[in-house]
């Protein structure tokens, strides 16, 4: 199903279940998404091709597609890109603009703990400690030192690569999640162990302890990569 918005949407009741359906804003003024609007903020497939630009006035869950052909998409902060266990929302080629900050999310299933390659496809504003590890532990203290999470160890968890070294594995630890932010297009290594429930004090685990969904919101990485 496919809804064509070429005027400015208003709401006296109800609201629109676009949860399965294509949203296309293909009007000549400028568009908003105002408050509920939309069914639980949710839009399987986004479309722009409007040059007077769309403006998110509110959260806006993305679940299949999201498709700027013309003019600029403003998100205020306002849109996720979802991630769970039936698929992830992304971005077709952008021939128009993206302005304002994108919450991505990556969903990992529950499996083996086990190191994970991830980069984000946000450039973040906040730190580290604000994205990924809302999701799950990142270790690197046995005091909580640094914002990292304690453990008995203080075996750090997660690794940024730098593939300009001439020796060794490119592989370093983090120095911190409390003053060091996400880099999109940059490799990351992140031993998950399942969601932030897990003990660190016990023995370690051979499986995770749940699924998990790792955010991450900033500037998406956009044009030639």
């Amino acid at each position: 199903n496919g809804l064509n918005v070429k005027e400015t949407l208003s709401r006296t009741g109800g609201t629109v279940d676009a949860a399965a359906g294509d949203v296309l804003f293909s009007g000549t003024a400028a568009q908003a998404i105002p408050t509920g609007f939309f069914a639980n903020n949710t839009i399987h497939k986004l479309a722009l091709d409007n040059t007077a630009g769309l403006t998110l006035s509110t959260t806006t869950n993305l679940t299949g597609i999201l498709e700027v052909l013309s003019g600029a998409l403003t998100t205020n902060g306002n849109l996720v890109l979802k991630s769970t266990a039936t698929g992830s929302a992304r971005i077709a080629a952008v021939t128009g603009s993206i302005v304002g900050e994108v919450t991505v999310e990556r969903y990992i299933p529950q499996g083996k703990r086990a190191f994970r390659f991830l980069t984000p496809g946000v450039t973040t504003t906040n730190f580290i400690s604000n994205n990924w590890q809302t999701g799950t532990h990142i270790t690197g203290s046995t005091s909580g030192e640094n914002g990292f999470d304690t453990t008995l160890t203080g075996n750090p968890s997660m690794y940024a690569y730098n593939n300009t070294v001439a020796s060794g594995s490119g592989w370093n630890a983090i120095a911190n999640t409390n003053a060091t932010t996400l880099t999109a297009g940059n490799g990351y290594r992140i031993l998950v162990r399942g969601d932030r429930n897990v003990d660190l004090g016990q023995s370690s685990a051979a499986n995770m302890n749940a699924a998990v969904t790792l955010t991450a919101k900033g500037t998406l990485k956009v044009g030639q990569v």
